[in-house]
């Protein structure tokens, strides 16, 4: 049995990236991640302001200005107006409408939370730039979360075998279609059967829309745990050309991986870039 076989980083790329629907996991999440650095800041959650008694007041439309942004192609404007509460002090504040009749001039009624008129909105605004309704775009990087979940724990899982593993050979028992599809290809489900040191059967399922990598030989090469031989990783289900011995495992991925690869990397650096700067304003 090996003592912690060296596990190349081509390897570990392939492990991470071999599969479109681990493409997708990473692409929802930092897309995901992406869109909610830069909206969450201009969702109107006013709402957690006003949960106790408000305040209402007259006050006055002091500017209606465009800004860059829209909601189903209609402009939103920057609302900015002012009014004065019992103390005699005037507040300053902006409230968001989407197509706005307010006008500078206008009269308007303004509410506010009890002792916080910072969060003061003209009644029929919003009190930022994009509704509640768009905290939907969490849903995004959720999603991706959990794709990457399952690819990570793939990963977890086959990184003790390949360093630990013991090397056996499975013989392919049977062949099923599934009714899942990736990259336009039906994904099959093939079982394999194997025997373990102390001889005893065991099988093994891969799901994959290449079959033709793992039935090219006789048998076919694995690793399996010694102290649970029934956990086992087939070697030719690694998205590359893999070779395993005693000491190294090594995989030439194949172009998409690579291709993978460099898309995820680019989106973690673009995510870091943008929350970084979001920070910073």
């Amino acid at each position: 049995m090996p003592n912690n076989r060296t596990i190349s980083f081509q390897t570990k790329i392939s492990l991470l990236f071999g599969r479109v629907i681990y493409l997708l996991g990473w692409i929802f999440l930092f897309i995901g991640l992406l869109l909610s650095i830069l909206i969450t800041p201009k969702i109107d959650m006013s709402i957690i302001h006003f949960r106790g008694e408000s305040i209402e007041v007259s006050g006055q439309v002091t500017s209606v200005l465009p800004t860059n942004a829209s909601i189903n192609r209609a402009k939103i404007y920057a609302v900015n107006h002012q009014f004065t509460i019992q103390t005699g002090e005037t507040i300053s504040g902006t409230s968001y409408a989407t197509d706005t009749i307010f006008r500078a001039g206008d009269n308007v009624s303004i509410h506010y939370p009890a002792g916080k008129p910072e969060y003061s909105r003209i009644i029929g605004a919003r009190g930022n730039m994009f509704p509640l309704d768009l905290i939907f775009v969490y849903l995004f990087p959720i999603a991706g979360a959990l794709f990457t979940y399952f690819c990570l724990r793939q990963y977890i899982r086959s990184v003790p075998l390949l360093t630990k593993g013991v090397l056996a050979k499975g013989t392919l028992i049977s062949k099923e279609e599934t009714i899942l599809s990736e990259n336009k290809k039906p994904v099959y489900k093939l079982t394999f059967q194997y025997k373990d040191m102390d001889g005893n059967i065991h099988q093994t399922s891969v799901h994959t829309s290449l079959p033709e990598m793992l039935e090219d030989d006789h048998e076919e090469a694995l690793v399996y745990d010694s102290n649970r031989p029934g956990n086992s990783l087939m070697i030719d289900s690694i998205a590359g050309e893999t070779t395993i011995d005693d000491h190294i495992v090594h995989t030439k991925p194949r172009l998409h991986v690579i291709i993978y690869t460099w898309i995820v990397s680019l989106l973690i650096l673009i995510t870091i870039v943008v929350g970084l700067v979001t920070l910073s304003l």
